[in-house]
C-alpha cells in the first residue's frame, strides 16, 4: 500500500511564509570573514559580486534564528563564570574588523577573559549552534585530535574565521562554544593563532577581490554535493544570466586602496569605481546599475564573448548553436545580430533567443519595448490540432 504524505497544517504553512516575507533577499556589501573558509572561491566571488539574490527557505531561516538566539543565550550563561565577556564596542556596535578599504569585513561574537583553562588570556569568542550529527562529529574530533586541533579538522569555514579574527584583533587564542539546537548540549574548544594561516586567508580574500572574472568551479559536475545546493548553480552550471547591477558590470571595480584614482573623490569604505563614467559609486548606485552596463562575460553562461569593444561599449557573443547577439547600451531587435541592453539580457537564455526571434523582431517597432521577465509555458494537457486523434 502506498504511504501518502501527511497533510500540511495551513497555519504552519502561513507561519513559514511569514518568516520568508520577513527576510527578503538582501546583499552584503563586503566579502565576509565568516564565509571566507568555504571551499569554492567561485561561490564567494558570485556572492560578493551580487550575481543572484540568495533566497532561503523557511527551514533555513529558522536555523539562522536559532543560531542568533543561541548566541545570546550562551553569552548569558557564560557571563557569571568568566571575568569579562565583551560582545559590543563602547558605541554599541558589534566588534568588527575590516581590510582592503572596507571590502573585506567581519564581526565576531565577542572577546572573553577568564575561562578556567587560561584565566589570564583574552580569547576571541565565537558560538555555533549546530545539528546533532555535526555536534557528535565535533566531539569525536576533540577526542581524536585534542582540543586545539579539533576546529581545523571539523569545519574549514569556522577555522578561517577564527584565524582572521585572532589576526585582526591581535589576540592569540580563540574560544569556541558549540551547542545543539536550543542550547541543550554544549561543548567547547580552544584554538591557537597561526600567522601563516592568517596570511593565507588574507591572500585568498585579496585574490577574490581583485579577480575580474569568475574563479574556477569547485567541480564541473552539477550534481557534485557542494554544487547541488548552491544558490548560484543556475548561473555556474546552468544558463541563468546574472542580475544587472554595478558589480556584474565589466566597467566596475572595487577601490582597494586609499587612492581612488578619481580627481576630487576621496575614498570611503566599500567604494567601487566606474571606468565608463570615471566616478565612484556607493551601495545604492551599485544596486541600480545604469544603461551603460555591460556584463562581465563569465556571467552570460550560455554564450562565449567573441569580441569585447569597450570603445563602442558593446560585447559580441556567440552561442553553441552559432547564434550571434550583442550586449550593448540599447536594444535593437531589428538589427542583425540583435542587440540587447543588460536590463533585458538578464531575463533571457539561448532557448529564448532561438524560439522568440520573430516575436522580438515584431516588438522592435515599439521603441519603449523591453523584457521584464520570461516564464516557461505551462503544459495544460491540451494537445495540438495535429495530435488530436480522429
Amino acid at each position: 500500500m502506498v504511504q501518502l504524505p501527511s497533510p500540511r497544517d495551513p497555519t504552519l504553512d502561513a507561519l513559514d511564509q511569514s518568516i520568508i516575507n520577513a527576510n527578503p533577499p538582501s546583499t552584503r556589501p563586503y566579502l565576509g570573514m565568516s564565509a571566507l573558509g568555504g571551499d569554492c572561491e567561485r561561490q564567494l566571488w558570485y556572492r560578493w559580486r551580487w550575481v543572484l539574490p540568495e533566497i532561503f527557505d523557511a527551514a533555513t531561516l529558522r536555523r539562522f534564528e536559532d543560531g542568533h538566539s543561541g548566541e545570546d543565550l550562551m553569552a548569558k550563561r557564560l557571563r557569571p563564570v568568566v571575568k569579562e565577556l565583551q560582545t559590543r564596542e563602547h558605541s554599541g556596535e558589534q566588534i568588527g574588523y575590516s581590510d582592503y578599504a572596507g571590502h573585506f569585513s567581519g564581526h565576531m561574537d565577542g572577546a572573553v577573559l577568564g575561562i578556567r583553562s587560561a584565566p589570564k588570556t583574552w580569547h576571541v569568542w565565537e558560538h555555533k549552534q549546530v545539528q546533532e550529527k555535526s555536534f557528535r562529529r565535533f566531539r569525536k574530533l576533540i577526542d581524536e585530535h585534542g582540543e586545539k586541533g579539533a576546529l581545523e579538522q571539523w569545519n574549514a569555514t569556522y577555522y578561517a574565521q577564527a584565524q582572521l579574527y585572532m589576526g585582526y584583533s591581535t589576540m592569540k587564542r580563540h574560544f569556541m562554544t558549540v551547542a545543539t539546537p536550543g542550547g541543550r548540549d554544549i561543548m567547547s574548544c580552544r584554538t591557537n593563532f597561526n600567522s601563516q594561516d592568517f596570511e593565507h586567508f588574507k591572500e585568498k580574500a585579496l585574490r577574490i577581490l581583485e579577480s575580474e572574472e569568475a574563479p574556477p568551479r569547485i567541480s564541473d559536475k552539477p550534481d557534485y554535493y557542494q554544487c547541488r545546493w548552491c544558490n548560484f548553480k543556475e548561473t555556474c552550471h546552468g544558463t541563468k544570466v546574472a542580475q544587472m547591477n554595478c558589480r556584474t558590470c565589466l566597467h566596475s571595480s572595487p577601490v582597494l586602496e586609499e587612492s581612488t584614482g578619481v580627481p576630487g573623490e576621496p575614498a570611503w569604505p566599500g567604494a567601487w569605481k566606474c571606468g565608463f563614467h570615471s566616478d565612484l559609486r556607493g551601495r545604492d548606485k551599485q544596486e541600480q546599475g545604469c544603461s551603460e552596463h555591460l556584463y562581465i562575460p563569465d556571467l552570460i553562461p550560455f554564450a562565449e564573448a567573441v569580441k569585447v569593444d569597450k570603445t563602442n561599449n558593446q560585447i559580441v557573443y556567440c552561442t553553441d548553436k552559432q547564434k550571434v547577439f550583442v550586449n550593448a547600451n540599447k536594444n535593437d531587435w531589428s538589427s542583425d545580430p540583435m542587440r540587447f541592453a543588460s536590463k533585458d539580457l538578464q531575463h533571457i537564455d539561448e532557448g529564448f533567443l532561438e524560439s522568440e526571434e520573430k516575436v522580438l523582431q515584431a516588438m522592435a517597432s515599439f521603441q519603449t519595448a523591453h523584457i521584464e521577465s520570461v516564464e516557461k509555458a505551462k503544459d495544460d494537457g491540451i494537445p495540438f490540432d495535429d495530435e488530436i486523434p480522429f
